[in-house]
């Protein structure tokens, strides 16, 4: 368990290292002596003062604008786009792992179960040997179903399904899968999702509009060849956003 930990971290500084975006957390330093484990080497990043999108959606979801909302979806799909114009794969992309800085606006952290997909001369340490899985609720069908990243013939593919959950989340202000209530949801979640199964559309103020729901459920195709390219989605948050001023 210590060496796959050193190894998650190893990768995450090496990734981290070559990722200069607005909406990706940077990388300021590397520390040791902290935490539980001290012998393990700590990543020094800025303080993001409204915490992970889950906490801020949490504290804000009644005040938050339509044009709110856009921003952030337009933060996130920006950060990912930049992600796979540079072979990178996140791999983990959840409510807990968007953080949202002082001007509100989002950006894309923990890059430990992340990839290199094209990895240059000396980098072949940045690519995973296998995939696991993140978060169950942001979780992409393949990654329950294959063990070998071998396999996953759409790596970036598994990232548009996280960002659907996150589409979702963003607008209705509930994590995905918030329509099951039993005592454990993560559980019922893993036996649904290999039926082809997904999150379902919530009831919720303000409603998802048919149009968004619909690209959502694009993301969210259980065949990752079927779910939408990063341009494809930048494409799509972009319109929506410049279309929002008018909702606002």
């Amino acid at each position: 368990m210590i060496l796959w930990i050193v190894q998650k971290i190893s990768r995450e500084i090496g990734i981290l290292k070559n990722l200069r975006h607005d909406n990706i957390v940077p990388l300021w330093g590397i520390a040791t002596g902290f935490g539980r484990m001290p012998e393990l080497r700590c990543l020094v990043s800025p303080w993001m003062p409204n915490g992970t999108l889950n906490a801020y959606l949490a504290c804000n979801h009644q005040h938050l604008t339509v044009l709110d909302r856009s921003h952030m979806l337009e933060d996130v799909s920006a950060g990912l786009y930049y992600l796979h114009s540079v072979d990178v794969v996140h791999g983990d992309m959840t409510g807990a792992n968007i953080l949202i800085d002082e001007g509100g606006h989002a950006r894309l952290i923990d890059f430990g179960l992340s990839t290199i997909t094209r990895p240059l001369p000396g980098q072949s340490h940045l690519a995973a040997t296998s995939i696991r899985a993140g978060a169950i609720r942001y979780t992409a069908p393949e990654i329950f179903l294959s063990d070998d990243v071998r396999d996953l013939g759409y790596l970036e593919k598994t990232d548009i399904y996280s960002f659907g959950c996150i589409m979702l989340q963003v607008l209705s202000g509930r994590r995905p899968w918030s329509e099951i209530k039993s005592e454990n949801p993560e559980l019922r979640i893993v036996l649904l999702i290999p039926e082809g199964r997904g999150p379902q559309r919530p009831i919720s103020h303000p409603a998802i509009t048919d149009s968004d729901w619909n690209f959502i459920q694009r993301c969210l195709q259980f065949r990752p060849e079927r779910r939408p390219s990063g341009d494809e989605v930048l494409g799509f948050v972009m319109h929506r956003f410049s279309s929002s001023g008018k909702r606002a």
